[in-house]
Protein backbone atom coordinates (compact mmCIF):
# COMPACT_ATOMS: atom_id res chain seq x y z
CA UNK A 1 0.00 0.00 0.00
CA UNK A 2 1.39 3.14 1.10
CA UNK A 3 5.07 3.10 -0.42
CA UNK A 4 7.13 6.16 -0.37
CA UNK A 5 11.04 6.39 -1.38
CA UNK A 6 13.96 8.02 0.36
CA UNK A 7 14.42 11.45 -0.84
CA UNK A 8 17.99 13.16 0.64
CA UNK A 9 20.30 16.04 -0.33
CA UNK A 10 23.21 14.89 -2.57
CA UNK A 11 25.75 17.77 -3.81
CA UNK A 12 24.86 18.91 -7.09
CA UNK A 13 27.77 20.06 -8.66
CA UNK A 14 27.59 17.88 -11.97
CA UNK A 15 23.82 16.38 -10.95
CA UNK A 16 21.69 19.02 -12.49
CA UNK A 17 22.64 18.46 -16.28
CA UNK A 18 22.05 14.68 -15.81
CA UNK A 19 18.72 15.28 -13.37
CA UNK A 20 17.76 17.26 -16.12
CA UNK A 21 18.02 14.75 -18.47
CA UNK A 22 16.50 11.91 -16.89
CA UNK A 23 13.61 13.96 -15.86
CA UNK A 24 12.87 15.15 -20.09
CA UNK A 25 12.99 11.07 -20.32
CA UNK A 26 10.25 10.58 -17.85
CA UNK A 27 8.35 13.35 -19.31
CA UNK A 28 7.81 11.57 -23.08
CA UNK A 29 4.28 10.84 -23.57
CA UNK A 30 3.10 7.71 -24.36
CA UNK A 31 1.85 7.76 -28.22
CA UNK A 32 -2.19 7.14 -27.78
CA UNK A 33 -4.43 5.83 -30.04
CA UNK A 34 -8.78 6.67 -29.22
CA UNK A 35 -9.42 3.18 -30.13
CA UNK A 36 -11.91 1.94 -27.59
CA UNK A 37 -12.00 -1.12 -25.93
CA UNK A 38 -15.09 -2.08 -24.12
CA UNK A 39 -15.56 -3.28 -20.77
CA UNK A 40 -18.42 -5.81 -20.27
CA UNK A 41 -21.69 -4.73 -21.16
CA UNK A 42 -23.10 -5.79 -17.95
CA UNK A 43 -21.67 -2.05 -16.60
CA UNK A 44 -24.24 0.96 -16.72
CA UNK A 45 -24.54 3.15 -19.95
CA UNK A 46 -21.93 6.20 -19.73
CA UNK A 47 -22.92 9.03 -17.52
CA UNK A 48 -19.73 10.97 -19.40
CA UNK A 49 -22.26 12.12 -22.36
CA UNK A 50 -22.15 16.00 -22.97
CA UNK A 51 -25.05 17.42 -21.45
CA UNK A 52 -25.97 21.21 -22.42
CA UNK A 53 -25.22 24.15 -20.37
CA UNK A 54 -22.88 21.31 -18.08
CA UNK A 55 -19.30 21.85 -17.72
CA UNK A 56 -17.34 19.08 -18.85
CA UNK A 57 -13.66 18.45 -19.70
CA UNK A 58 -11.72 16.79 -23.20
CA UNK A 59 -8.55 16.23 -22.23
CA UNK A 60 -6.59 14.14 -20.15
CA UNK A 61 -3.25 15.29 -18.05
CA UNK A 62 -2.75 11.50 -16.15
CA UNK A 63 -1.13 9.09 -18.59
CA UNK A 64 -3.90 7.43 -20.54
CA UNK A 65 -1.84 4.08 -20.55
CA UNK A 66 -3.19 3.69 -17.11
CA UNK A 67 -6.96 3.74 -18.47
CA UNK A 68 -6.30 1.30 -21.00
CA UNK A 69 -4.54 -1.01 -18.42
CA UNK A 70 -7.18 -0.87 -16.10
CA UNK A 71 -9.40 -2.04 -18.69
CA UNK A 72 -7.34 -4.87 -19.28
CA UNK A 73 -6.90 -5.78 -15.82
CA UNK A 74 -10.95 -5.42 -15.51
CA UNK A 75 -11.48 -8.21 -17.57
CA UNK A 76 -10.23 -10.31 -15.17
CA UNK A 77 -10.97 -8.95 -11.81
CA UNK A 78 -14.20 -7.40 -12.51
CA UNK A 79 -16.49 -10.28 -13.19
CA UNK A 80 -19.37 -12.61 -11.49
CA UNK A 81 -16.50 -15.25 -11.62
CA UNK A 82 -13.08 -13.76 -10.92
CA UNK A 83 -10.85 -16.66 -11.13
CA UNK A 84 -8.30 -14.98 -8.53
CA UNK A 85 -10.45 -14.94 -5.59
CA UNK A 86 -13.99 -16.27 -4.98
CA UNK A 87 -17.13 -13.35 -4.25
CA UNK A 88 -14.77 -10.79 -5.51
CA UNK A 89 -16.00 -8.77 -8.11
CA UNK A 90 -14.33 -5.62 -8.59
CA UNK A 91 -16.30 -4.06 -11.57
CA UNK A 92 -17.91 -1.06 -9.33
CA UNK A 93 -14.58 -0.78 -7.08
CA UNK A 94 -13.91 3.36 -7.09
CA UNK A 95 -10.70 4.00 -8.61
CA UNK A 96 -8.98 7.58 -8.23
CA UNK A 97 -5.76 8.32 -10.92
CA UNK A 98 -3.83 11.56 -9.42
CA UNK A 99 -0.96 13.52 -10.64
CA UNK A 100 -0.01 15.46 -7.84
CA UNK A 101 -1.64 19.17 -7.82
CA UNK A 102 -2.22 18.38 -11.70
CA UNK A 103 -5.42 16.39 -12.18
CA UNK A 104 -7.85 13.82 -10.37
CA UNK A 105 -9.83 11.47 -12.73
CA UNK A 106 -12.57 9.55 -10.74
CA UNK A 107 -14.24 6.27 -12.16
CA UNK A 108 -17.12 4.65 -10.49
CA UNK A 109 -17.46 6.97 -7.61
CA UNK A 110 -21.41 6.65 -6.67
CA UNK A 111 -20.98 10.20 -4.47
CA UNK A 112 -18.23 12.46 -6.29
CA UNK A 113 -18.05 15.96 -4.63
CA UNK A 114 -19.64 18.59 -7.35
CA UNK A 115 -16.08 20.08 -8.48
CA UNK A 116 -15.32 16.54 -10.59
CA UNK A 117 -16.93 17.46 -14.05
CA UNK A 118 -17.44 14.76 -16.51
CA UNK A 119 -14.96 13.43 -19.22
CA UNK A 120 -15.88 13.45 -22.46
CA UNK A 121 -12.57 12.50 -24.43
CA UNK A 122 -10.98 9.26 -25.92
CA UNK A 123 -12.13 6.22 -23.72
CA UNK A 124 -14.86 8.03 -21.74
CA UNK A 125 -17.42 5.34 -23.42
CA UNK A 126 -15.46 2.33 -22.13
CA UNK A 127 -16.02 3.45 -18.22
CA UNK A 128 -19.85 3.68 -16.58
CA UNK A 129 -18.85 6.91 -14.84
CA UNK A 130 -15.13 8.90 -15.57
CA UNK A 131 -15.29 12.56 -13.88
CA UNK A 132 -11.78 15.16 -13.83
CA UNK A 133 -11.00 17.50 -11.80
CA UNK A 134 -8.22 20.08 -12.96
CA UNK A 135 -5.60 21.92 -10.29
CA UNK A 136 -5.35 20.66 -6.47
CA UNK A 137 -5.76 17.06 -6.53
CA UNK A 138 -6.82 14.99 -3.26
CA UNK A 139 -2.93 13.89 -2.58
CA UNK A 140 -0.17 16.25 -3.09
CA UNK A 141 2.62 13.22 -2.15
CA UNK A 142 4.18 11.75 -5.09
CA UNK A 143 3.62 7.52 -5.22
CA UNK A 144 0.60 6.84 -3.48
CA UNK A 145 -0.75 3.21 -4.57
CA UNK A 146 -3.10 2.72 -1.60
CA UNK A 147 -6.62 2.12 -1.03
CA UNK A 148 -8.44 4.29 1.83
CA UNK A 149 -12.02 6.05 2.04
CA UNK A 150 -12.68 8.68 0.07
CA UNK A 151 -15.73 10.40 -0.32
CA UNK A 152 -17.50 7.92 1.83
CA UNK A 153 -16.68 5.30 0.00
CA UNK A 154 -13.47 2.73 0.19
CA UNK A 155 -11.90 3.76 -3.22
CA UNK A 156 -8.79 2.06 -5.14
CA UNK A 157 -5.84 4.86 -5.80
CA UNK A 158 -3.09 4.75 -7.98
CA UNK A 159 -0.24 7.57 -9.06
CA UNK A 160 -0.13 8.77 -12.25
CA UNK A 161 3.12 7.21 -14.56
CA UNK A 162 5.21 10.41 -14.01
CA UNK A 163 4.41 10.66 -10.22
CA UNK A 164 5.68 7.10 -9.55
CA UNK A 165 8.77 7.65 -12.03
CA UNK A 166 9.68 10.69 -9.92
CA UNK A 167 9.84 8.99 -6.87
CA UNK A 168 11.54 6.16 -7.99
CA UNK A 169 13.77 9.23 -9.26
CA UNK A 170 14.04 10.34 -5.90
CA UNK A 171 15.35 6.67 -5.05
CA UNK A 172 18.32 6.80 -7.50
CA UNK A 173 19.55 10.24 -6.62
CA UNK A 174 19.46 9.70 -3.29
CA UNK A 175 21.71 6.70 -3.34
CA UNK A 176 24.93 7.30 -1.81
CA UNK A 177 27.20 5.28 -5.20
CA UNK A 178 28.97 7.74 -7.51
CA UNK A 179 27.07 9.21 -9.81
CA UNK A 180 29.08 8.36 -13.00
CA UNK A 181 29.12 4.62 -11.49
CA UNK A 182 25.34 4.93 -11.27
CA UNK A 183 25.07 6.17 -15.08
CA UNK A 184 26.83 2.98 -15.97
CA UNK A 185 24.91 0.62 -14.09
CA UNK A 186 21.21 2.37 -14.91
CA UNK A 187 19.23 0.10 -17.62
CA UNK A 188 17.10 1.70 -19.78
CA UNK A 189 14.13 -0.47 -18.49
CA UNK A 190 14.27 1.34 -14.83
CA UNK A 191 13.56 4.49 -16.87
CA UNK A 192 9.94 3.84 -18.07
CA UNK A 193 6.86 2.63 -16.65
CA UNK A 194 6.71 -1.08 -17.34
CA UNK A 195 2.97 -1.71 -18.54
CA UNK A 196 2.68 -5.33 -16.83
CA UNK A 197 4.17 -3.96 -13.63
CA UNK A 198 1.14 -0.99 -13.57
CA UNK A 199 -1.47 -3.79 -14.02
CA UNK A 200 -0.19 -5.49 -11.24
CA UNK A 201 -0.26 -2.59 -8.85
CA UNK A 202 -3.84 -2.00 -9.96
CA UNK A 203 -4.66 -5.39 -9.20
CA UNK A 204 -2.70 -5.29 -5.81
CA UNK A 205 -4.27 -2.28 -4.84
CA UNK A 206 -8.09 -3.42 -5.69
CA UNK A 207 -7.53 -6.17 -3.77
CA UNK A 208 -7.24 -4.19 -0.66
CA UNK A 209 -10.93 -2.61 -1.19
CA UNK A 210 -12.11 -6.10 -1.11
CA UNK A 211 -9.79 -6.88 1.88
CA UNK A 212 -11.06 -4.35 3.73
CA UNK A 213 -15.11 -4.82 2.79
CA UNK A 214 -15.08 -8.66 2.57
CA UNK A 215 -12.53 -10.12 4.83
CA UNK A 216 -13.07 -8.72 8.04
CA UNK A 217 -9.75 -8.96 9.96
CA UNK A 218 -9.15 -7.00 12.81
CA UNK A 219 -5.32 -5.55 11.96
CA UNK A 220 -3.04 -3.97 13.99
CA UNK A 221 -1.21 -1.15 12.91
CA UNK A 222 2.16 -0.63 12.09
CA UNK A 223 2.70 1.46 15.58
CA UNK A 224 4.04 -2.17 16.23
CA UNK A 225 6.66 -2.01 13.31
CA UNK A 226 8.91 -0.26 16.35
CA UNK A 227 9.29 -3.74 18.21
CA UNK A 228 10.48 -5.71 14.96
CA UNK A 229 14.20 -7.17 15.46
CA UNK A 230 15.51 -5.69 12.05
CA UNK A 231 19.05 -6.79 12.78
CA UNK A 232 18.62 -10.02 14.64
CA UNK A 233 21.45 -12.74 13.36
CA UNK A 234 19.63 -15.57 14.17
CA UNK A 235 16.49 -14.12 12.78
CA UNK A 236 18.01 -12.91 9.49
CA UNK A 237 19.69 -16.23 8.81
CA UNK A 238 16.10 -18.35 9.20
CA UNK A 239 14.36 -15.86 7.06
CA UNK A 240 17.08 -16.54 4.38
CA UNK A 241 16.32 -20.23 4.94
CA UNK A 242 12.74 -19.70 5.16
CA UNK A 243 12.59 -18.34 1.87
CA UNK A 244 14.68 -21.06 0.10
CA UNK A 245 12.11 -24.19 2.11
CA UNK A 246 9.13 -21.48 0.27
CA UNK A 247 10.39 -21.71 -2.92
CA UNK A 248 11.39 -25.01 -2.52
CA UNK A 249 7.68 -25.58 -1.64
CA UNK A 250 5.77 -24.08 -4.09
CA UNK A 251 8.23 -25.62 -7.44
CA UNK A 252 8.34 -28.44 -6.11
CA UNK A 253 7.45 -31.96 -9.08
CA UNK A 254 5.37 -33.25 -6.64
CA UNK A 255 2.80 -33.08 -3.73
CA UNK A 256 4.43 -35.12 -1.43
CA UNK A 257 7.62 -33.09 -1.75
CA UNK A 258 5.59 -29.67 -1.28
CA UNK A 259 4.27 -30.61 1.80
CA UNK A 260 7.90 -31.55 3.19
CA UNK A 261 9.09 -28.25 1.94
CA UNK A 262 6.30 -26.42 3.99
CA UNK A 263 7.35 -28.55 7.05
CA UNK A 264 10.97 -26.75 6.64
CA UNK A 265 9.41 -23.47 5.97
CA UNK A 266 7.12 -23.91 8.90
CA UNK A 267 10.05 -26.18 11.36
CA UNK A 268 12.25 -22.57 10.86
CA UNK A 269 9.56 -19.98 11.31
CA UNK A 270 8.09 -21.06 13.95
CA UNK A 271 12.00 -21.49 15.64
CA UNK A 272 12.57 -17.78 14.47
CA UNK A 273 9.01 -16.87 15.97
CA UNK A 274 10.65 -18.26 19.51
CA UNK A 275 12.79 -15.01 20.36
CA UNK A 276 9.88 -12.38 18.75
CA UNK A 277 7.47 -10.20 20.89
CA UNK A 278 4.15 -10.88 20.46
CA UNK A 279 3.43 -7.93 18.94
CA UNK A 280 6.21 -8.11 16.40
CA UNK A 281 4.57 -11.25 15.50
CA UNK A 282 1.25 -9.21 14.92
CA UNK A 283 3.33 -6.91 12.83
CA UNK A 284 4.15 -9.72 10.28
CA UNK A 285 0.79 -11.80 10.22
CA UNK A 286 -0.74 -8.27 9.27
CA UNK A 287 1.72 -7.34 6.52
CA UNK A 288 1.49 -10.72 5.29
CA UNK A 289 -2.02 -10.66 5.28
CA UNK A 290 -2.65 -7.17 3.69
CA UNK A 291 0.60 -7.09 1.44
CA UNK A 292 1.15 -10.62 0.67
CA UNK A 293 -2.26 -11.46 -0.48
CA UNK A 294 -2.75 -8.40 -2.56
CA UNK A 295 0.53 -9.58 -4.38
CA UNK A 296 -0.88 -12.59 -4.90
CA UNK A 297 -4.06 -10.93 -6.27
CA UNK A 298 -1.98 -9.22 -8.44
CA UNK A 299 0.58 -11.87 -9.95
CA UNK A 300 -2.85 -14.17 -10.07
CA UNK A 301 -4.21 -11.43 -12.32
CA UNK A 302 -1.67 -11.07 -14.24
CA UNK A 303 -1.51 -14.84 -15.03
CA UNK A 304 -4.97 -15.18 -16.30
CA UNK A 305 -4.48 -12.31 -18.34
CA UNK A 306 -2.40 -14.54 -20.37
CA UNK A 307 -4.17 -15.44 -23.99
CA UNK A 308 -6.91 -12.66 -23.47
CA UNK A 309 -7.28 -9.46 -25.63
CA UNK A 310 -5.99 -5.94 -24.75
CA UNK A 311 -7.26 -2.65 -25.85
CA UNK A 312 -5.47 -1.75 -29.30
CA UNK A 313 -3.69 1.41 -28.07
CA UNK A 314 -1.86 -0.57 -25.64
CA UNK A 315 0.14 -1.85 -28.86
CA UNK A 316 1.84 1.36 -28.57
CA UNK A 317 2.91 1.49 -25.05
CA UNK A 318 6.63 1.37 -24.83
CA UNK A 319 7.47 -2.58 -22.96
CA UNK A 320 4.25 -3.47 -23.53
CA UNK A 321 4.49 -6.77 -25.90
CA UNK A 322 0.61 -8.15 -25.42
CA UNK A 323 -0.57 -11.19 -23.25
CA UNK A 324 0.53 -14.51 -25.12
CA UNK A 325 2.60 -15.79 -22.53
CA UNK A 326 2.41 -14.48 -18.79
CA UNK A 327 4.72 -17.18 -17.45
CA UNK A 328 7.24 -14.93 -16.58
CA UNK A 329 5.34 -12.91 -13.87
CA UNK A 330 5.55 -16.14 -11.66
CA UNK A 331 9.28 -16.52 -12.31
CA UNK A 332 10.28 -12.94 -11.61
CA UNK A 333 7.98 -12.87 -8.45
CA UNK A 334 9.78 -16.10 -6.82
CA UNK A 335 13.54 -14.25 -8.07
CA UNK A 336 12.24 -11.19 -5.56
CA UNK A 337 10.83 -13.81 -3.01
CA UNK A 338 14.24 -15.13 -2.60
CA UNK A 339 16.51 -11.87 -2.55
CA UNK A 340 13.88 -10.54 0.14
CA UNK A 341 14.21 -13.62 2.57
CA UNK A 342 18.18 -12.90 2.34
CA UNK A 343 18.11 -9.00 2.44
CA UNK A 344 19.37 -8.60 -0.77
CA UNK A 345 16.76 -5.75 -1.67
CA UNK A 346 17.69 -2.11 -1.09
CA UNK A 347 14.72 -0.45 0.12
CA UNK A 348 14.66 3.32 0.43
CA UNK A 349 18.38 2.76 0.78
CA UNK A 350 17.75 1.96 4.53
CA UNK A 351 19.22 -1.28 4.89
CA UNK A 352 18.91 -1.31 8.77
CA UNK A 353 15.81 -0.17 9.47
CA UNK A 354 12.19 -1.30 8.76
CA UNK A 355 11.60 -0.61 5.00
CA UNK A 356 13.34 -3.84 4.00
CA UNK A 357 11.36 -6.09 6.35
CA UNK A 358 7.99 -4.73 5.97
CA UNK A 359 8.56 -4.94 2.06
CA UNK A 360 9.91 -8.30 2.70
CA UNK A 361 6.85 -9.20 3.83
CA UNK A 362 4.64 -8.67 0.15
CA UNK A 363 7.12 -11.47 -0.82
CA UNK A 364 7.16 -13.47 2.41
CA UNK A 365 2.69 -13.50 2.20
CA UNK A 366 2.72 -14.26 -1.27
CA UNK A 367 4.94 -16.84 -0.82
CA UNK A 368 2.81 -18.35 1.80
CA UNK A 369 -0.37 -17.98 -0.55
CA UNK A 370 1.20 -19.54 -3.27
CA UNK A 371 2.17 -22.73 -0.99
CA UNK A 372 -1.48 -22.90 0.09
CA UNK A 373 -2.42 -23.30 -3.18
CA UNK A 374 -0.72 -26.59 -3.24
CA UNK A 375 -1.52 -27.28 0.45
CA UNK A 376 -5.34 -26.93 0.47
CA UNK A 377 -6.26 -24.72 -2.85
CA UNK A 378 -9.88 -25.90 -2.63
CA UNK A 379 -10.68 -24.08 0.78
CA UNK A 380 -7.78 -22.00 2.13
CA UNK A 381 -9.48 -18.83 0.71
CA UNK A 382 -12.25 -19.48 2.71
CA UNK A 383 -10.41 -20.51 6.42
CA UNK A 384 -8.69 -17.33 5.40
CA UNK A 385 -11.38 -15.09 5.83
CA UNK A 386 -12.02 -16.33 9.25
CA UNK A 387 -11.43 -13.53 12.70
CA UNK A 388 -7.89 -13.94 13.95
CA UNK A 389 -6.50 -16.83 11.31
CA UNK A 390 -2.93 -15.97 10.28
CA UNK A 391 -1.21 -17.31 7.13
CA UNK A 392 1.18 -19.20 9.36
CA UNK A 393 -1.84 -20.35 11.37
CA UNK A 394 -3.18 -21.65 8.14
CA UNK A 395 -0.10 -23.59 7.25
CA UNK A 396 0.69 -24.98 10.92
CA UNK A 397 -3.28 -25.88 10.93
CA UNK A 398 -3.11 -28.10 7.43
CA UNK A 399 -0.24 -29.89 8.17
CA UNK A 400 -0.48 -30.56 11.85
CA UNK A 401 2.82 -31.26 12.81
CA UNK A 402 4.03 -33.48 15.73
CA UNK A 403 6.96 -31.88 17.64
CA UNK A 404 8.98 -34.44 16.43
CA UNK A 405 8.55 -34.17 13.02
CA UNK A 406 9.20 -30.36 13.36
CA UNK A 407 12.47 -31.12 15.19
CA UNK A 408 13.06 -33.93 11.94
CA UNK A 409 12.29 -30.45 9.72
CA UNK A 410 14.46 -28.10 11.06
CA UNK A 411 17.22 -30.46 10.95
CA UNK A 412 16.94 -30.83 7.56
CA UNK A 413 16.66 -27.53 6.73
CA UNK A 414 19.67 -26.27 8.89
CA UNK A 415 22.44 -28.82 7.32
CA UNK A 416 22.30 -26.06 4.44
CA UNK A 417 25.89 -25.82 2.94
CA UNK A 418 25.49 -21.67 3.11
CA UNK A 419 24.51 -21.95 6.58
CA UNK A 420 28.23 -20.79 8.32
CA UNK A 421 28.49 -17.68 5.49
CA UNK A 422 24.74 -16.52 6.15
CA UNK A 423 26.07 -16.01 10.22
CA UNK A 424 29.03 -14.00 8.86
CA UNK A 425 27.01 -11.73 6.73
CA UNK A 426 24.12 -10.90 9.25
CA UNK A 427 26.29 -10.41 11.95
CA UNK A 428 28.42 -7.80 9.84
CA UNK A 429 24.99 -6.29 8.88
CA UNK A 430 23.85 -6.49 12.65
CA UNK A 431 27.49 -4.61 13.71
CA UNK A 432 27.12 -2.18 10.46
CA UNK A 433 23.23 -1.10 11.52
CA UNK A 434 24.48 -0.59 15.05
CA UNK A 435 27.11 2.06 13.85
CA UNK A 436 24.91 3.87 11.28
CA UNK A 437 21.86 3.83 14.10
CA UNK A 438 24.61 5.91 16.36
CA UNK A 439 25.16 7.73 13.90
CA UNK A 440 21.77 8.75 12.78
CA UNK A 441 21.14 9.74 16.43
CA UNK A 442 24.00 12.04 17.12
CA UNK A 443 23.14 13.63 14.45
CA UNK A 444 19.80 14.38 15.76
CA UNK A 445 20.56 15.27 19.29
CA UNK A 446 24.63 16.90 18.31
CA UNK A 447 24.05 17.89 14.79
CA UNK A 448 25.12 21.57 13.51
CA UNK A 449 21.51 22.85 13.11
CA UNK A 450 19.11 23.92 15.75
CA UNK A 451 16.70 21.36 17.04
CA UNK A 452 13.67 21.44 18.46
CA UNK A 453 12.72 18.49 21.12
CA UNK A 454 8.76 18.53 21.88
CA UNK A 455 8.19 17.39 25.52
CA UNK A 456 4.58 15.64 25.88
CA UNK A 457 5.71 14.28 29.58
CA UNK A 458 2.19 15.80 31.08
CA UNK A 459 -0.08 13.49 28.57
CA UNK A 460 -0.80 9.78 28.85
CA UNK A 461 0.38 8.32 25.88
CA UNK A 462 -3.24 7.23 24.58
CA UNK A 463 -3.59 10.83 24.06
CA UNK A 464 -1.10 11.42 21.42
CA UNK A 465 -1.31 11.14 17.62
CA UNK A 466 1.67 10.52 15.47
CA UNK A 467 1.50 10.54 11.63
CA UNK A 468 4.63 8.84 9.93
CA UNK A 469 5.44 5.85 7.82
CA UNK A 470 6.88 2.87 8.84
CA UNK A 471 8.85 2.29 5.65
CA UNK A 472 10.57 5.64 7.00
CA UNK A 473 11.01 3.97 10.38
CA UNK A 474 14.40 2.70 12.17
CA UNK A 475 14.95 0.77 15.58
CA UNK A 476 17.21 2.25 18.28
CA UNK A 477 16.38 -0.14 21.32
CA UNK A 478 13.17 -0.78 22.99
CA UNK A 479 12.62 3.06 23.77
CA UNK A 480 13.18 4.95 21.04
CA UNK A 481 13.12 4.67 17.21
CA UNK A 482 13.68 7.33 14.64
CA UNK A 483 11.51 8.66 11.90
CA UNK A 484 12.79 9.62 8.53
CA UNK A 485 11.05 9.65 4.97
CA UNK A 486 7.85 12.02 5.41
CA UNK A 487 7.20 15.22 6.90
CA UNK A 488 6.53 13.78 10.64
CA UNK A 489 3.28 15.20 12.45
CA UNK A 490 1.72 14.99 16.32
CA UNK A 491 -1.06 15.88 17.68
CA UNK A 492 -2.12 16.00 21.32
CA UNK A 493 -5.51 15.04 22.86
CA UNK A 494 -8.59 18.22 22.79
CA UNK A 495 -5.82 20.58 20.67
CA UNK A 496 -3.60 21.01 23.14
CA UNK A 497 -0.50 20.87 21.30
CA UNK A 498 1.45 19.29 18.37
CA UNK A 499 4.06 20.34 15.93
CA UNK A 500 3.61 19.25 11.56
CA UNK A 501 7.00 19.29 10.21
CA UNK A 502 7.02 20.89 6.24
CA UNK A 503 9.83 18.86 4.99
CA UNK A 504 11.03 15.22 6.43
CA UNK A 505 13.58 15.44 8.90
CA UNK A 506 15.17 12.80 10.98
CA UNK A 507 13.00 12.22 13.80
CA UNK A 508 13.84 10.97 17.28
CA UNK A 509 11.10 9.58 19.19
CA UNK A 510 11.82 8.90 23.10
CA UNK A 511 8.88 7.08 23.92
CA UNK A 512 10.30 6.54 27.60
CA UNK A 513 11.29 10.24 28.46
CA UNK A 514 8.27 11.27 25.87
CA UNK A 515 10.04 13.84 24.03
CA UNK A 516 10.35 13.69 20.27
CA UNK A 517 13.42 15.53 19.04
CA UNK A 518 14.33 16.72 15.42
CA UNK A 519 16.58 18.96 13.53
CA UNK A 520 15.23 22.18 11.94
CA UNK A 521 16.54 22.65 8.27
CA UNK A 522 18.03 25.79 9.62
CA UNK A 523 19.39 27.44 12.79
CA UNK A 524 17.80 30.11 14.60
CA UNK A 525 19.02 31.99 17.84
CA UNK A 526 17.98 33.51 21.26
CA UNK A 527 17.09 37.41 19.18
CA UNK A 528 15.23 35.49 16.60
CA UNK A 529 12.78 33.41 19.10
CA UNK A 530 12.49 36.59 21.17
CA UNK A 531 11.19 38.44 17.95
CA UNK A 532 8.58 36.23 17.20
CA UNK A 533 7.64 35.29 20.60
CA UNK A 534 7.13 39.08 21.31
CA UNK A 535 9.47 38.70 24.71
CA UNK A 536 12.61 39.34 25.76
CA UNK A 537 13.24 36.71 28.23
CA UNK A 538 16.37 35.08 29.28
CA UNK A 539 15.79 32.09 26.96
CA UNK A 540 12.77 30.90 28.83
CA UNK A 541 9.33 31.68 27.88
CA UNK A 542 5.48 30.79 29.06
CA UNK A 543 2.89 31.27 26.20
CA UNK A 544 -0.35 31.07 26.09
CA UNK A 545 -1.86 29.88 22.34
CA UNK A 546 1.63 29.15 21.00
CA UNK A 547 1.57 28.88 17.05
CA UNK A 548 5.33 29.26 15.80
CA UNK A 549 6.30 28.87 12.80
CA UNK A 550 10.27 27.43 13.04
CA UNK A 551 12.44 27.03 9.92
CA UNK A 552 10.80 23.15 8.45
CA UNK A 553 8.03 23.19 11.09
CA UNK A 554 5.14 24.68 12.83
CA UNK A 555 4.53 24.40 16.65
CA UNK A 556 1.09 24.56 18.07
CA UNK A 557 0.23 24.53 21.91
CA UNK A 558 -2.73 25.80 23.91
CA UNK A 559 -0.03 27.17 26.64
CA UNK A 560 3.72 25.91 27.26
CA UNK A 561 6.97 26.51 28.38
CA UNK A 562 9.98 27.40 26.10
CA UNK A 563 13.12 26.82 26.57
CA UNK A 564 15.99 27.74 25.00
CA UNK A 565 19.45 26.53 25.47
CA UNK A 566 21.35 27.76 22.99
CA UNK A 567 20.98 24.85 20.30
CA UNK A 568 17.89 23.10 21.25
CA UNK A 569 14.41 24.77 21.83
CA UNK A 570 12.38 22.54 24.28
CA UNK A 571 8.86 22.72 24.00
CA UNK A 572 6.23 21.42 26.72
CA UNK A 573 2.38 21.75 26.51
CA UNK A 574 0.75 21.85 29.49
CA UNK A 575 -2.20 19.82 30.21
CA UNK A 576 -5.17 22.07 30.96
CA UNK A 577 -8.32 20.93 32.56
CA UNK A 578 -10.92 19.75 30.11
CA UNK A 579 -14.62 18.13 30.79
CA UNK A 580 -15.02 14.68 31.44
CA UNK A 581 -11.00 14.33 31.05
CA UNK A 582 -10.09 11.12 29.99
CA UNK A 583 -12.61 10.48 27.26
CA UNK A 584 -10.20 12.22 24.78
CA UNK A 585 -7.92 10.23 22.71
CA UNK A 586 -5.46 10.13 19.62
CA UNK A 587 -4.89 7.04 18.01
CA UNK A 588 -1.25 6.45 16.68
Amino acid sequence: MLYVHLCSRLPVRNLRPVLALLLLLLLVPHPFSASAFALPQETQPSANAPTTGVAEVSSLEIDPALLLELQCVWQIIGSDHNPVWPGWDARKTPVLFYLPDVQDVLLNHPSPPNDFLPYTGPLADAFPSMLVRNGKTEFAFDGQNTSRVLFGEQTLIVADTLSNRKNWLRGWASSTTELEQRLVDLEYPSLRADPYQQMEMIAHEAFHVFQYKHLGHDLGNDHNARFYPCLSVEGNVLLALEGKAMVASITAPTVQASHEFALQWLALRLKRRQDMTKEAQGFEDDNEFMEGLATYAGLRCLEELEGQSWPPALDYIQGFHGLSDMSGSRAKQLALLTRSMRGEVNVNNDLYGVAPARKRMYSSGLGIALMLDRLAEATWKEEIALPHQTMTGLVEKILSPSQQQLAAALFEARKDPELEELYRRKETLAANGKADTQKMVDGILMGTTSRVAFDWSEFPSQQRGLSYTSFGLRRVDDDQVIYTLVPIQMQLANQAGGFQQRIPRPTLDNLQRQLVTFPLSSSIDQHWLSERLGQENEGTWEIANLNLELPGATIQAQKAKLIWDGSCLTIKPYRLPVAREGDESVPE
